[in-house]
């Protein structure tokens, strides 16, 4: 290296410049250039290789075929579906990412699934104008869920929903992941600043009453911050309804900073092992049954239709902070309320520092 630094100025090198040691040391010195060389040919590939694999970006509006490749705003497809397929067809070499970029406009009863990408790459569904009006997903009263996460791999999911309308569903979003196994989870999920308004059987005549707008299902660490839920309501046993309903060992969740507003079931409900979960700076306005927040789950020993083969237990250290109940046109109650015992026997005794609520 002090050959190199000092290879062009003569009167600097003195014994230890390689013209004077001789031809070995002339090797020596040549064979180390050409090393440097090939070194910094390599890590301009690695940078290339970099460069080459960035995020994808797909396009989706209400004018675009999905005869098209959707790789350009001039290219777009039409459907949701057709997006998340492209997205899983890119080779995960030529994507570290996908954004899924939804133009403004209104898309009639479209309902998507997917399984997520693989290798635990980030797929993000957003507008593609942050300044325009929301892009509005409308399910026309036909009942489905618009977005479906079939994923039970044990890896995060990372699936990212911002900036959208969802209207007029059964249910808006469904994390699902293995109910009967807790190490097939789903998880890392992000519902930010959307706005869900008349989802539940209201939105169709007839048909079963639902139950989420949003589900999780063994999904864990998600992110749900400042979405707003708006007239969230069955026709029919309208309680079953939850406008967030965290399920079967879905764990350390952040529910944050969102507005419930008329709704006829409790708008979060918790079920069946989901432990650790934060509930905080939410607003609950006209949004109950009996709570804002409540933790239920079914108990064998006393019902005939439970369907969880290991059976179902209480939720534990469910964190809640900072939440308003704001009653407008009903009775006012408390900020939670817990159903069924807190030890049943197939669940165990609770530890000293453990409850099924932390109200701070």
């Amino acid at each position: 290296m002090h050959c190199l630094l000092y290879e062009r100025r003569r009167n600097s090198c003195g014994t230890d410049c390689p013209s004077n040691r001789g031809v070995g040391a002339m090797k020596g010195y040549f064979i180390s250039r050409a090393l440097v060389g090939l070194l910094i040919t390599i890590l301009s590939l690695v940078f290339s290789a970099g460069a080459i694999a960035a995020g994808l970006s797909i396009y989706v509006s209400p004018s675009g075929d999905d005869a098209n490749d959707g790789l350009s705003a001039t290219k777009a497809l039409v459907s949701l579906q057709r997006a998340l397929d492209v997205a899983l067809a890119t080779p995960e070499e030529s994507a570290t990412s996908v954004r899924i970029l939804v133009a403004e406009g209104s898309y009639l009863k479209q309902t998507a699934a997917t399984k997520g990408l693989p290798g635990g790459r980030e797929m993000q569904i957003r507008p593609l104008n942050n300044d325009s009006p929301r892009p509005q997903f409308d399910g026309g009263g036909n009942g489905g869920t618009w977005l479906t996460l079939r994923s039970a791999a044990g890896n995060p999911s990372k699936i990212g929903v911002y900036g959208l309308e969802i209207v007029n569903y059964k249910t808006a979003i469904s994390l699902n992941g293995n109910r009967d196994d807790t190490a097939k989870w789903n998880g890392e999920n992000v519902i930010r600043n959307n706005v869900f308004k008349n989802i539940g059987q209201i939105a169709r005549d007839g048909g079963k009453p639902s139950t989420a707008a949003i589900r999780l299902v063994n999904s864990d660490r998600n992110t749900i911050f400042r979405n707003k839920f708006i007239n969230i309501r069955n026709r029919e046993r309208c309680a079953l309804l939850h406008a967030i309903y965290v399920a079967h060992d879905s764990t350390d969740n952040v529910i944050e900073e969102n507005t419930f507003e008329d709704g006829c079931g409790d708008a979060i409900r918790f079920r069946d092992a989901s432990h650790r979960n934060i509930v905080r700076g939410n607003r609950f306005v006209d949004a109950w049954d009996k709570a804002p927040v409540s933790d239920w789950y079914c108990e064998s020993e006393k019902r005939n239709d439970c369907t969880k083969l290991a059976g179902e237990c209480p939720s534990i250290n469910n964190v809640l902070e900072n939440n308003q109940v704001v009653p407008r046109k009903i009775k006012g109650v408390p900020l939670s309320l817990t159903y069924g015992a807190d030890a049943p026997l197939q669940c165990g005794k609770l530890g000293k520092s453990d409850f099924r609520f932390i109200v701070k």
